[in-house]
């Protein structure tokens, strides 16, 4: 559970100051499905499609979780 939160607070630091990323609204540790992983609640666009730098920087806070554990 520790690393699990080290990852989550990592990935919505990342989004917190990177710009264009999504802003994380809400972060759980607790698992919502068997697989036993936390959960992040983002606030999405309603535009579905995605620039090349909007999903680098997705990319980016996801490695930024990983970074962080």
């Amino acid at each position: 559970k520790e690393c699990l939160a080290y990852y989550e607070c990592g990935k919505a630091v990342a989004s917190w100051y990177t710009e264009g990323a999504d802003p994380i609204i809400k972060i759980s540790i607790t698992p919502y499905s068997k697989q036993g992983k936390g959960y992040s609640h983002e606030l999405k666009d309603e535009m579905p499609l995605k620039t090349e730098s909007e999903l680098l920087n997705k990319a980016m806070c996801y490695l930024a979780g990983r970074t962080s554990e």
